[in-house]
């Protein structure tokens, strides 16, 4: 057998598939946004951290001087944008359930 003029294909010479260059592009998108996530993750783990441990040292500075300590709990609203229908109708039980909640807004308030 005779291997005289073969030659291996380079990457260059490959030919590969449209849709493998999306699924390779998505899952590089995909791995991107889990890193993102990952790191935000870890922002909020530090910074639960840090409330928990400044709380707790309030708390002992408050008994230590013989006071009590009452901690802030936070204040959680959840907003929704409401469509009415066209047809609304006087009758107050009967336009409320043509109301629909769409678009649910979060807000996270401190005190």
């Amino acid at each position: 057998m005779a291997t005289k003029g073969l030659t291996v294909a380079t990457e260059e010479q490959f030919y590969v598939p449209e849709t493998l260059l999306k699924k390779r592009k998505d899952q590089e998108k995909i791995a991107a946004e889990k890193c993102k996530a990952a790191e935000r993750a870890e922002t909020y783990v530090k910074k639960y951290r840090a409330t928990e441990s400044q709380e707790l040292r309030l708390r002992r500075q408050a008994k230590a001087s013989g006071n009590f300590y009452v901690p802030s709990k936070p204040n959680l609203h959840l907003l929704f944008e409401s469509k009415v229908s066209t047809k609304f109708y006087q009758n107050h039980a009967k336009s409320f359930s043509f109301c629909v909640l769409s678009k649910p807004i979060m807000m996270y308030l401190l005190d």
